[in-house]
This record gives structure tokens, C-alpha cells and sequence, in this order.
């Protein structure tokens, strides 16, 4: 059995032997079939190479590439070596600055200059402005920029002729639908304006400096179309007046500080009045506001106004002998 059984193993041990050697023989055959699939498609591609150029060098438009080819290469080396006909030919390269270059770099240099001597006349006039507020001429800086500063595209020129200073002094409240109060029957004992003036003073309110700027401009030309007889500067500042002084303002803008002594509500109109300094008729300043503007201070304006300090700020007209003012925004009163 011990034989047997060796003798099985020796044969199978010859079997698998064989089996590797042939195994073995058919990978050696694949790769050299391959090497050789190889080698013929590069001689096919060196044989296609040799072939097409002679056929190429024989027409003239190949003759022509062939020219140009080599014209570039020659160009190549040119540049690569440095010689002076390329320097010249390609600035892009060189260093050296022409004197045409340097002209204009040096034009350039006086340009910045001048914007840098402009930017200071324009910081001498903006600081000239604070010495020069209250002047009714216009200067060279603002006369530049009044066509890019003005609204509605027209050119915002101050009107400071003595005609025009006469009609503004007459300038009374264009209102179509005025409503006319009759006075009622009070008992009010008047004084005179001098008398109030030194015995009843109103008390100066804390107030910031406004200035005449675009904007206002812009704003007040909306809000008083009928009124064209502006004469301000930009950077003129608006002056701050109590009401007993605010009949030699008419025509004018300016900020007016006074105590409501009576409201009156105008149902025709919607309107409230507030009237300054006594009862009508004897106020010394009138505002006129609408009651949608009234009411987004309270819903009962007449206790609201009524024994409170104000100041408003708009253009000041006449009406019956008597200055007055049409509010048209809330930012225009303040109360204090």
C-alpha cells in the first residue's frame, strides 16, 4: 500500500510539472507576439514619415512652409542672441525709454500737479466759506459747480438784484384755498411789540447751524413752487430769529422760535393754526399746518401746541399784514 500510494504521488507531482512548463510556454509565446506587433507598427510609422516628406518638398506651397518655417526659426535665434534689429523692433522687450515716452511722462507729471493745486482751491474755498457765510455773492467755486449741483437740471442762480430784494419784502402766501377767519370777540388787553419784546422774552432754544445746501435747494423749490426768487449761496447759514422779529424776514428762509398761544382748526381746509406770541389777531407769527402732519405729533393737537415752545423752519410770507409760514413736512417743526 506504502508503494501504491508513492508512486501516485510521484505521478502527480510529473502532471503538475508539466502542466507549469506548458503554461509557461504559451506566456512566452504572447509576449513575443506582442514585441513584435510593436516593432511593426513603429517601422509602419517611420516608413509613412520617410514617405511623406519628399511628397511634401516636391509641391510649391510646401516649398513655401518650408521657407517660412525656417525664416521663423532664424527670427528665433535673433531674438535669443540679442541683436540690436530686434531691440529696436519690439519695445515691449527693451528697457530704454524713448523721448517721445518721456514727454509724455513728464506731462503726465504736470497733470497731477494741477489736479493737486485744484484740490487745494477747493479745500481755500470750502474754508472760505465759513468766513464768507452770510454774503449774498456767489463765488467762482460755487458758479462751477451750480449746473451739476442745481435741480431739475437748470442752473441755480442766486437773484441778488435790488428788484428782486424789493419783491421778496412784499411776498405774500400763495394759498388758493385760503380760508378767512373772522376775529372773535375777546377780552385781550394788547401791548405793544417793543413792550413784549423786553417784558415777555421767548427763551432761546439749543439749536444746531443750518446750512444752504442742494439739497434744501431741491426741496424748497417742491415745497414753494410759486417762489422764485432765491438768492442764496450754497454754505449760506440760515438765520435763527425769534417771532417778534420775524416781519423783516419776509420773502426769506429762516428758523423762527416762539410760544403757541392758540390753535385753530380749519375743517374746510384741514388745516391748523398755530398762532405765536398772542390770539388771533393779534399773533405775532402764524403756522399753518396740515392735520395729518398735526396729528403724528398727537391726536389732539390743540392740547398738544397750545403754551409750547417751537421752532420752525420754511420760507416766511405775509398775509394781512402779518408774517406767517406753510409747513410742508414734519421735519420742518421742532419742539423744545
Amino acid at each position: 500500500m506504502k508503494t501504491f500510494s508513492i508512486l501516485l504521488a510521484m505521478m502527480f507531482l510529473a502532471f503538475s510539472i508539466e502542466a507549469q512548463t506548458v503554461e509557461k510556454t504559451k506566456r512566452d509565446k504572447e509576449k513575443k507576439s506582442t514585441t513584435t506587433l510593436v516593432r511593426k507598427s513603429r517601422d509602419n510609422s517611420s516608413s509613412t514619415k520617410e514617405v511623406k516628406t519628399p511628397t511634401s518638398s516636391t509641391s510649391n506651397g510646401s516649398r513655401s512652409t518650408v521657407l517660412s518655417n525656417k525664416a521663423t526659426t532664424e527670427r528665433n535665434t535673433k531674438i535669443s542672441s540679442g541683436s540690436p534689429a530686434t531691440r529696436n523692433s519690439e519695445p515691449r522687450n527693451s528697457k530704454s525709454v524713448s523721448p517721445q515716452t518721456r514727454t509724455d511722462n513728464s506731462t503726465r507729471t504736470n497733470g497731477n500737479d494741477g489736479n493737486r493745486t485744484g484740490s487745494t482751491h477747493r479745500v481755500n474755498t470750502a474754508s472760505s466759506n465759513n468766513s464768507d457765510r452770510n454774503n449774498g455773492n456767489v463765488r467762482v467755486g460755487d458758479q462751477q459747480n451750480q449746473k451739476a449741483q442745481s435741480g431739475r437740471g437748470q442752473v441755480y442762480a442766486p437773484k441778488t438784484s435790488e428788484r428782486d430784494a424789493d419783491s421778496r419784502k412784499i411776498y405774500k402766501t400763495h394759498k388758493p384755498n385760503r380760508v378767512f377767519r373772522t376775529a372773535p370777540s375777546i377780552q385781550y388787553t394788547y401791548q405793544t411789540l417793543d413792550y413784549r419784546r423786553v417784558h415777555n422774552p421767548y427763551t432761546i432754544p439749543n439749536v444746531i447751524d443750518i446750512y444752504w445746501n442742494v439739497n434744501m435747494y431741491r426741496n424748497y423749490r417742491l415745497w414753494y413752487p410759486d417762489f422764485n426768487l432765491w438768492y442764496y449761496p450754497y454754505g449760506y447759514r440760515i438765520h435763527t430769529v425769534s417771532a417778534y422779529d420775524s416781519y423783516n424776514y419776509i420773502g426769506e428762509v429762516a428758523r423762527i422760535y416762539g410760544q403757541v398761544a392758540e390753535v385753530w382748526y380749519s375743517g374746510e381746509s384741514n388745516e391748523y393754526y398755530l398762532y405765536i406770541g398772542a390770539p388771533y389777531p393779534y399773533q405775532d407769527f402764524t403756522i399753518i399746518l396740515n392735520a395729518w402732519d398735526a396729528k403724528r405729533f398727537s391726536r389732539y393737537p390743540e392740547r398738544y401746541f397750545t403754551n409750547r415752545y417751537l421752532t420752525v423752519t420754511g420760507l416766511i410770507s405775509m398775509f394781512e399784514n402779518k408774517p406767517e409760514m406753510l409747513i410742508r413736512q414734519r421735519s420742518q417743526i421742532s419742539m423744545y
